[in-house]
Order: C-alpha cells, then structure tokens, then sequence
C-alpha cells in the first residue's frame, strides 16, 4: 500500500464518524467553505442588479466571493453610485476582455436611451468588435491622434454643457435630473471604455505638451457627478498615475510583481504563489 493511502488514527476516525452518521441518519453539517469559484463564468449565469431610480440597470460583469459572509454573489458596475474604475494587470491577464465584458452586459442590460459607450484602444484592437454594439458611438485607435483628440473633445463640450444644466436646474447629479427627467429630456450616461494605458501614455498623452492627458485627468475629476464614466486599463503605471487617485474603484489582476498589489492596498504577503 503506498505511504499516503496507509490507514492512520484520524482516517479511522472520520471513517467512524462516517459510519455513524449514516447509522444515525444525521444529515451532513454545513460547510464553512462554499465551493470554490468555477473556471468559467457566462454573462447568462448572472442576475443584473435592480433598477435605480433613475432607471439604470446595474451590469453584472463578475463572479464576486465573500467567504467572510459565506456568499457568492455577482459584482456589478452600477453608474448611479460609483465614479470611474481602474483595472490593473500583467499583459495577457484579462484586461480587454474585462472591458469588452463590461460593454457588453452594459449593453445587455440597459437600452442606448440610458447608456451610450466610446471606446479609445490603445491596445491591439480588442475593442474593435463593439462598433456593431448600437450603443457604441465611437472606436478610435491610439494610430489615430486627430480622431482621440476629437472624440475627448466631445466629452469635455458635453461635460462642460451637462454641469451647466444640472447646475441651472438644481441637480446635484445625473441621478437626480434621470430621476425626473421623462423622454428625450433624460440624459444618457456616458461611458469611455480606454484600454492600455501604457499605450495611451506612450502614442498619445504626451502630444501637445500632455493636452489629452490633461483631458483624461480633467474628464476624471468632474465627469462623474455629470454622468461620465470612465473605465481604464493597464499595467502597474496605472496605479503609480494621477489617473489612480481619481479612480474609486480599482480592481488588480495578475500582476508581474507581487508586491504592486500593495498600490491598491493588498498586502503582497496574503498573495497565493
């Protein structure tokens, strides 16, 4: 027999234990575990959140464990109370698909009348696909300056005419004015989907003595009480960025190193190998 299948005094006691139970008829204790997360997780296998009073759907993207709670439930992005979020990770770790997840339960689960996406990939083309999402307004390519320009552009006129109205109707944000607000006089929330940072940084944020990386900083400062989200991706620059301390909610995947979980407050030695 080999060593590890030899009988030992605490496999013959469970056996007993075992065996006893089933004499009994004592049915099996709860666990202080649930199981572990499965491999694999569809957009389907999820409950969106409930509708705000602004009549936005909160979108599942994820599978969240709580093992203080002993509960399992869905992570949702949900616009009406949360600003911006900033996703960190090693290359090939999950980043685009994040947000490509993200854009499509967004889509999924709200009509363009409450959301509309902009896409800005600096990447390898991953956001590509959402051009056919009838909620996306735009894809633009960091090869593509004069286009980012523009559509930031956009965002800061909008943002600039949107703090205007909220401010001249007594709104403190665009919650409150959806809130009241019925038909085409209800604003959308807006959200810019900017993948890689790194590859921001490097083909765009430094044109112009940095003006789109002002914009970018600027969008993140005042966008959200106006209803302008922005969600970003990148590696470890991200979290040592201005961009870091104007995101709420940050979300690390793997990482190269894994002492760069202590820059959104992990400590690195609670880390699995």
């Amino acid at each position: 027999t080999p060593q590890d299948e030899q009988a030992t005094d605490l496999s013959e006691f469970v056996a007993a234990v075992r065996a006893a139970n089933e004499q009994l008829g004592i049915p099996a204790q709860p666990r202080p575990w649930l199981p572990p997360l499965p491999a694999t997780v569809l957009l389907d296998d999820l409950k969106p959140g409930r509708p705000g009073p602004s009549g936005l759907t909160p979108a599942p993207y994820a599978l969240e464990d709580l093992p203080g709670q002993q509960r399992q439930r869905a992570a949702v992005l949900d616009l009406e109370h949360t600003g911006h979020l900033l996703i960190a990770g090693a290359p090939k770790s999950g980043r685009s698909q994040l947000l490509r997840t993200l854009a499509g339960s967004l889509a999924e689960t709200n009509s363009p009348r409450d959301v509309q996406l902009y896409a800005l990939d600096c990447g390898n083309g991953a956001l590509l696909a959402l051009k056919d999402v009838p909620h996306c307004g735009a894809v633009v390519r960091s090869s593509e300056p004069e286009r980012a320009a523009r559509l930031l552009t956009k965002l800061l006129t909008e943002l600039r005419r949107r703090s205007d109205l909220l401010g001249a109707r007594g709104h403190a944000n665009l919650a409150e004015q959806r809130a009241v607000a019925t038909g085409p006089d209800r604003l959308p929330y807006l959200v810019l989907l900017l993948d890689r940072w790194e590859g921001f940084r490097i083909a765009l944020g430094e044109l112009d003595n940095g003006a789109m990386t002002d914009q970018i900083d600027q969008l993140m400062r005042e966008g959200a009480a106006a209803g302008i989200h922005l969600v970003v991706t990148g590696d470890r620059s991200a979290l040592t960025a201005r961009i870091s301390t104007l995101a709420d909610t940050k979300i690390a995947l793997r990482m190269t190193d894994r002492t760069d979980y202590g820059l959104i407050a992990v400590n690195p030695r609670r880390i699995p190998d």
